[in-house]
């Protein structure tokens, strides 16, 4: 299982942090994502996702473009189940 731990949340400005301190299946630690949402108009929304980790010794960028990959993949099939509402 991968253990998630919410940091922080607001609201207000649609704003949150989490850490993944065990569990990733990916050659990363130190695991720390801020995500915030920004309304572009009534109907849509922009998504933005920063994240930082620290490759695992002797993983390179695989880490990185294994997280790119997933985070591409769920917001992706987000904005495809939201298109169905």
């Amino acid at each position: 299982p991968i253990e998630e731990v919410l940091e922080s949340m607001d609201h207000k400005a649609m704003t949150y942090s989490y850490t993944i301190p065990r569990g990733l299946p990916m050659p990363v630690s130190n695991y720390r994502a801020d995500v915030r949402v920004e309304s572009v108009n009534d109907i849509t929304c922009r998504v933005h996702w920063h994240s930082t980790a620290q490759p695992n010794e002797g993983s390179g960028s695989d880490g990185q473009a294994m997280l790119e990959g997933a985070y591409s993949n769920m917001l992706d099939g987000l904005a495809k189940q939201l298109a169905t509402v």
